[in-house]
């Protein structure tokens, strides 16, 4: 396809194509280019803490199903579209609040506050939307290979019937009382717990701590069943194609944005309208930064190129921009022949020339407020390029010549008097690590507690005194796996949990063990190794 790749990204996709391939070496990506959305599920919270049970599990039933029953699994999938499209889109509201990776609120009625206002209506949401629509794939797939009649196959029906699957794993985090309470029953708070009670009556008793593990459980299982899908209709190309199966639009537009999207040109919705002469149109809105009109020309045409190639359908795309930067159009605009670009892109017309007229009426409704010389215009597509590329490369180099096993997720620092405290620094030991982890965390104690000083230090302001004072006492947990922040500070000894680091330099902080650590000194620095992971490497 003509302007296939934007030089600005060029480095930065060829980055996520190999980490995505890395991530899931099994999976076949070379029949597609169309996958650079799952890096959210690298990069993002909270989508990098997926399940791994479910993604697999869910990948293996489809995957199983396609080669037993291909024609069933397409006549689901096809029906499912619009309903999939929803759940992917209702899933990613929920994954972008920032409700996720933060530290709970230590009051209680804060806590209880924060239950009520973000955790109860998207948990219901889950329930009801993705959850309910991918474990609805598997299960009537498997009533209509029984010849069962699934009329029937409501959300409860289809959780019953998985928990006695390899998806047994769902009956922790789906709890049907909680789920009827909060939809049309009533809740009850006290102290330590939340009763949910359904129109029938029945109760269900939950701690207010968990009802949190709940929402994050089912969170996690649902974007594994959501990736599971994802690289499913990403590497199967062939039968998505012979069975004229869609993949959903909300998937199509993650796909979109992430290969068109730059800092100063993002895509943050679509929808589907006809236009007066009845034509299907897809309208993009769009968050234009650009002062410089042929790059707004240059990032309409490649958005609508883009658009045309993963969305099929459409006779028209419009874009609307809202513009930062423009005179008299604060909403700018530019509609485009879709039919004409899918006529040219199945000839794979390479001819700039050939693309006359695909832009109606040769008009683009943006008019900026400054005109500047041409050669600013060049030196900022050159500062973007640089601003793009010089991180991917600097970060391979160091990777591969400087690796830093660790990296820090929080900390806290306060000061007493004439010196400062470092309160449990969260570390996390990368998964890729060469080395086993007790050796790597005796060997580089005193890196350690380095890279936790100056991480914190970052986080105070030039005019705080915590920045220059000299630390006298600094403890540092280590994780062999990320978690959310929540389940990371205050978690208690979960198995992530490998050891505690620490120096203390004061006459009067005393320090209060882990559980059943064993403590093992270290030079100056003393470590304790938290028994669960001893007793389980």
């Amino acid at each position: 396809m003509i302007l296939n790749e934007n030089p600005i990204t060029k480095t930065l996709h060829s980055n996520w194509r190999l980490r995505i391939q890395k991530e899931f070496p099994s999976n076949d990506f070379t029949s597609s280019i169309d996958y650079l959305c799952l890096i959210n599920y690298l990069d993002k919270v909270p989508q990098k803490f997926y399940s791994k049970q479910a993604f697999v599990e869910y990948l293996d039933f489809l995957e199983t199903a396609k080669k037993l029953n291909p024609k069933l699994l397409a006549n689901i999938l096809i029906t499912a579209e619009t309903l999939l499209s929803l759940s992917n889109k209702t899933l990613t509201t929920i994954n972008d609040k920032s409700i996720h990776d933060i530290l709970l609120p230590t009051d209680n009625n804060d806590l209880i506050d924060f239950i009520e206002r973000e955790i109860h209506y998207n948990l219901l949401n889950i329930y009801e939307t993705p959850f309910y629509q991918f474990t609805r794939i598997i299960t009537e797939y498997k009533w209509i290979e029984s010849k069962k009649n699934t009329d029937g196959l409501d959300l409860f029906n289809s959780i019953e019937y998985l928990k006695k699957s390899n998806f047994n794993f769902i009956n922790n985090f789906y709890l049907h009382n909680v789920r009827n309470g909060i939809a049309h029953g009533k809740i009850v708070f006290s102290d330590r717990d939340i009763t949910y009670i359904d129109k029938k009556g029945g109760k269900a008793k939950v701690g207010i701590k968990k009802i949190i593990d709940i929402f994050d459980g089912i969170l996690d299982i649902t974007n594994g069943f959501c990736l599971a899908f994802k690289v499913f209709a990403f590497t199967n190309s062939t039968f998505f194609e012979k069975y004229q199966i869609p993949i959903p639009q909300s998937i199509l537009l993650e796909e979109l944005q992430a290969k068109v999207n730059v800092p100063a040109w993002t895509i943050k919705n679509c929808l589907e309208s006809n236009t007066i002469d009845n034509k299907k149109q897809l309208i993009v809105y769009i968050n234009n930064k650009n002062w410089d009109y042929n790059k707004v020309l240059y990032y309409s045409f490649t958005t609508a190129l883009w658009a045309e190639s993963l969305i099929k359908s459409y006779d028209r795309i419009f874009l609307s921009f809202h513009s930062k930067y423009s005179k008299t159009y604060p909403i700018g605009w530019a509609s485009y022949d879709a039919n004409k670009l899918k006529y040219l892109r199945n000839k794979n017309e390479t001819n700039f020339e050939a693309y006359k007229g695909v832009l109606e009426n040769d008009l683009l409704a943006f008019d900026p407020k400054f005109k500047l010389p041409k050669f600013i215009y060049k030196l900022g597509t050159f500062n973007d390029t640089i601003r793009s590329s010089v991180p991917i490369i600097l970060n391979n180099y160091l990777e591969t010549y400087f690796p830093d096993p660790f990296y820090i997720r929080e900390t806290q620092i306060h000061s007493k008097k004439f010196f400062t405290i470092i309160q449990d620094t969260s570390l996390v030991v990368k998964t890729d690590c060469q080395i086993s982890i007790e050796n790597l965390i005796r060997k580089d104690s005193k890196r350690i507690i380095k890279k936790a000083i100056r991480y914190s230090r970052k986080q105070c302001s030039w005019f705080s005194k915590e920045k220059y004072l000299p630390v006298k006492y600094i403890r540092v947990f280590i994780y062999s796996t990320d978690k959310r922040l929540r389940n990371l500070r205050n978690s208690g000894l979960p198995p992530s949990l490998v050891a505690t680091i620490e120096i203390n330099k004061t006459k009067h902080i005393k320090t209060i063990d882990i559980l059943g650590g064993t403590p093992e000194q270290n030079g100056r620095y003393r470590i304790v190794w938290n028994k669960s992971f001893l007793e389980n490497k």
